[in-house]
């Protein structure tokens, strides 16, 4: 999706001009849009997860709670881009 998204946005499959696009966030995924920090990282809410079995014996897992909400990678700052 963020392929796509990247494609046709710079209308372009040139790789400087598709990460320019990547670069600005607001990227269409499965879990809604994605914001990209500084360093080319996602900013992204971090769940607490418990594996358990479903009713029919299945490991699946189940959101316990948030953890962080819009958590940018803490080195951010230090990288060069």
């Amino acid at each position: 999706m963020a392929i796509d998204h990247a494609v046709q946005k710079s209308g372009s499959t040139d790789t400087e001009a598709m990460r320019s696009v990547l670069a600005k966030g607001n990227i269409p995924t499965t879990r809604g849009l994605l914001a990209m920090n500084t360093n080319q990282f996602p900013i992204q809410n971090v769940y607490l997860r418990e594996v358990i079995l479903d009713n029919d014996g299945n490991a699946t897992l189940k959101v316990i709670g948030t953890v962080m909400e819009n958590h940018g990678d803490v080195y951010a700052k230090d990288c060069k881009f």
